[in-house]
C-alpha cells in the first residue's frame, strides 16, 4: 500500500517518550550515509516546528498529505521516527488552508479544529502507526479508525503484552540472528506463552494483519551505526 511517512527527530524534543533499549539502535540514523546529515537536519527542524509552532506545522502536514493524496498515496504513518499520540493532537484548519487542500487533492476539509487523525481521514488516507507508549488513547484511536501496533524495545516491555491483550493489539518486535533471506520463526515464546508471528518485513502496512488474538509482528534486526551484539540482544525479543 503506497504510504506517506512523517519523520521527526525522536529524542531531543521529547517526541519519543517511551524509548528504551531501542534508542541505541534507532533507525533514525540508518540508511545511506551520503544523505544522513541532510536527513537528520530536516527531522530536527520539523521537530522544532512541532514544539514551537505547532498549529502552523500541523497545517503544513495536512497540506503535504493532500499533495501526496493527489499522487495516489493511500496510507499514512505520522510516527515514522517518533511516538506522538496523534489521536490527541488537534489542528486548526484555516480557510486558506482548506481552499489550498481542495485545490491540491479535490478533498474538502471545512475550516475548524480537527484531530490530526481525522484530518488525514478527511483526505481519504488510512492512518496507522507503531507505538511503545502504554498511555495512548487506544479506544479513541480504534473509534477514529487509527490502527496501532504496539512495539517492543521501550520503557514498558514488562507490561506491553498485558496492554496488547487488553486492547486486542499485535506487538512488533525484532528477532536476533535472522538473515534477510531466512524465514522467521512461525511462533515465538515469551514469558511462557506461545505467540504466532507475522513477517513484518514483507510490508510495514499493519492494518490488514491477523487480529485473531495477540500476534508478534516479527522483524529481522536491521544494521544501525554503533550496533554491538550486546545492544542487539538487549533490544530483541528472541
Amino acid at each position: 500500500m503506497p504510504t506517506i511517512v512523517l519523520h521527526l527527530e525522536p529524542i531531543s524534543h521529547g517526541v519519543c517518550p517511551a524509548a528504551g533499549s531501542c534508542a541505541a539502535l534507532c533507525l533514525n540514523k540508518a540508511g545511506n550515509p551520503v544523505y544522513l546529515n541532510n536527513k537528520l537536519s530536516r527531522r530536527q527542524k520539523r521537530s522544532m516546528a512541532f514544539v514551537s509552532h505547532r498549529n502552523a506545522f500541523l497545517e503544513l502536514v495536512v497540506i503535504e498529505a493532500a499533495r501526496n493524496v493527489a499522487k495516489g498515496y493511500k496510507g499514512v504513518r505520522l510516527n515514522g521516527t517518533s511516538d506522538i499520540a496523534w489521536e490527541r493532537e488537534q489542528v486548526m484548519i484555516s480557510q486558506e488552508t482548506s481552499d489550498y487542500v481542495m485545490s491540491l487533492s479535490g478533498r474538502y476539509i471545512q475550516p475548524g479544529a480537527y484531530s490530526v487523525v481525522v484530518a488525514m481521514l478527511r483526505l481519504g488516507l488510512l492512518p496507522y502507526d507503531y507505538t511503545k507508549r502504554i498511555d495512548r488513547d487506544f479506544d479513541t484511536a480504534r473509534y477514529l479508525g487509527y490502527h496501532l501496533t504496539l512495539s517492543w524495545g521501550g520503557k514498558h516491555d514488562g507490561v506491553i503484552f498485558d496492554v496488547a491483550e487488553r486492547h486486542g493489539l499485535n506487538v512488533a518486535a525484532p528477532v536476533y540472528g535472522i538473515k534477510k533471506s531466512a524465514k522467521l520463526p512461525d511462533t515465538i515464546t515469551h514469558n511462557g506463552k506461545v505467540y504466532n508471528t507475522i513477517d513484518g518485513d514483507i510490508t510495514d502496512w499493519r492494518r490488514d494483519d491477523n487480529k485473531d488474538g495477540v500476534n508478534i509482528v516479527a522483524l529481522r534486526l536491521k544494521r544501525t551505526p554503533g550496533q554491538t551484539e550486546a545492544l542487539a540482544r538487549r533490544f530483541c525479543i528472541a
